[in-house]
């Protein structure tokens, strides 16, 4: 055989093996396309109008960092690995757990987020409802999301249970809220999340849940680069505080909290005093007794925010402030 047919031969068959590669596509097209269910606060809420969450704010992250625009395309739990064999997403986000049998039929990034499998009940239930015995009976109404792990931990664990299963995860709360059920199986951070955002719940369980497990992303099976420039942006984030940061916005960790401390009292003691009143709500006779007996912590337990703007009034008024971290 000639040279330059060997060479031809061998090039075709390469070729053969050659596979598209879902980086170059997303960033020829300049977008990426990330399949979500719009129904797992905090992670990610479709309100009809636009997506919200945690995962929907690293979402737009990664298309920040790849220069590209981002789709959100809805879907199932149940149709999560359907959709991105088909093509229809190029990753899927939004409080997906990391498990093999997910792991076998797609890639899933590294992990994010500690958590474990927890109830969800009405106000006042949490000690009636905080074992898996109390709760595997058929007398106890438990409701889950299908296609999800809560379902598989659920007909699990609970077989005895009576169980309501509905298509939408945001029907579950509203469900347990109503005296429909009465337990969600839930994760922990969506326990603690409805237990702080609607008073008729409660978390059972969050403070030491039945299983633990890790969030993670689903991309396409045998899309490497992908994978690497999805890992490499949660790298950067954890480098760079932006994942605390969203994660604070999104009340999945709590907010730090800040002291405000009038170390030393400078210039004007009359207009300090009014801006100590001011700033704290005291009396004008309990505001020179602070003024008289520094340092003082004016105020414990703020926002940070909310102890920059106090500091700021009071520096105005010549004092010296500092800002101190609660442990």
């Amino acid at each position: 055989m000639k040279a330059s047919h060997l060479i031809a031969t061998v090039a075709l068959s390469l070729s053969s093996f050659a596979v598209a590669d879902q980086l170059d596509d997303i960033l020829e097209a300049g977008v990426i396309r990330v399949g979500t269910t719009g129904d797992y606060k905090p992670f990610s809420f479709y309100d009809g109008e636009i997506y919200s969450g945690y995962d929907v704010d690293v979402a737009q992250y990664l298309g920040e960092q790849l220069g590209v625009k981002v789709e959100f395309v809805p879907t199932t739990w149940k149709g999560l690995l359907d959709g991105l064999k088909e093509d229809k997403y190029d990753i899927a986000m939004g409080g997906i757990t990391r498990r093999m049998q997910r792991q076998l039929n797609a890639e899933q990034t590294q992990g994010y987020m500690v958590f474990g499998k927890c109830f969800l009940v009405a106000k006042g239930n949490a000690g009636k409802y905080d074992t898996l015995e109390k709760v595997n009976t058929p007398s106890v109404r438990v409701g889950v999301n299908i296609g999800g792990t809560n379902e598989k931990f659920a007909e699990a664990n609970l077989p005895n249970a009576t169980f309501t299963k509905f298509e939408n995860n945001l029907d579950v709360p509203k469900a347990v809220a109503a005296g429909d059920v009465d337990v969600m199986v839930t994760e922990t951070p969506e326990g603690f999340f409805y237990e702080v955002t609607d008073a008729k719940l409660e978390a059972s369980r969050c403070d030491d849940p039945f299983t633990r497990s890790q969030f993670g992303y689903l991309i396409p099976k045998g899309e490497q680069g992908l994978l690497n420039a999805v890992n490499f942006a949660i790298d950067e984030m954890k480098l760079k505080g932006i994942e605390t940061e969203l994660m604070q916005k999104n009340q999945l960790v709590a907010e730090p909290k800040f002291e405000v401390v009038l170390v030393a009292a400078d210039g004007n003691k009359v207009a300090l005093i009014q801006a100590v009143k001011d700033a704290t709500g005291l009396s004008l006779i309990e505001s020179k007794t602070v003024v008289e007996q520094l340092p003082k912590v004016l105020k414990e337990n703020m926002a940070k925010g909310d102890a920059e703007k106090m500091a700021a009034a009071l520096k105005e008024a010549g004092a010296t402030i500092e800002i101190k971290p609660v442990q």
